[in-house]
């Protein structure tokens, strides 16, 4: 991956095949390539877990396969560093990003950036309540724009994700952008992404 000269560098790393082993704990012989995908902890240093994108991706009866990460290791939320500080330590909204490589993407223009891992990646397997890395994310009273993958119009698991961020005890307020969502969803992110640029311009 590369990044604008003037912004902070995106957090990968190219994995050559031999090692996808070793990362994953499981063999897959059909990946020439990867790049990884290391989360880091709102706390400080790393999370026990990593995300692989990997090239080709798998085709399977399901459907297919772009990412891979370790067996039961579950989900989990991605923070980008460039907007870690904003997003811990001011009030300014909020953007919930589906994607990882979004979420990146939208943090290089300066905005608070969370990314989820698909459009349920706001809570654990089994659970409705916000995904505890969440927990020291100051939401009450905060403005959060909720922008899904752009593939698919999603209104349904949206307003899963609005009515995660609204628990009576964390969140007394809470604008979720539909119209950025039904943008979003109808082009691409690189459009977004340069109308964002655009209106910082002026």
């Amino acid at each position: 991956m590369t990044s604008h000269p003037s912004r902070p560098p995106l957090r990968s790393a190219v994995v050559p095949p031999a090692m996808l082993p070793q990362l994953l704990g499981f063999d897959v012989p059909r990946v020439r390539s990867a790049y990884l995908l290391p989360f880091p902890d709102p706390r400080g240093g790393w999370m026990d877990h990593v995300r692989l994108k990997v090239f080709p991706s798998i085709t399977t009866d399901k459907g297919t396969i772009k990412y891979l990460q370790p067996r039961r290791s579950g989900v989990r939320i991605y923070f980008p560093l460039a907007t870690l500080e904003a997003v811990l330590r001011t009030a300014d909204p909020l953007y919930f990003i589906e994607g990882e490589k979004k979420s990146l993407s939208v943090a290089q223009l300066g905005l608070p950036t969370v990314g989820i891992c698909g459009i349920e990646g706001w809570h654990l397997a089994g659970a409705r309540d916000l995904h505890p890395d969440l927990d020291d994310v100051g939401l009450r009273g905060r403005i959060v724009n909720v922008i899904p993958d752009s593939d698919v119009v999603r209104i349904p698991p949206c307003i899963g994700v609005c009515s995660g961020l609204r628990p009576r005890s964390r969140v007394v307020a809470l604008k979720a952008s539909w119209s950025s969502c039904l943008k979003a969803s109808r082009g691409s992110m690189t459009t977004w992404r340069r109308q964002h640029e655009r209106r910082a311009r002026h």
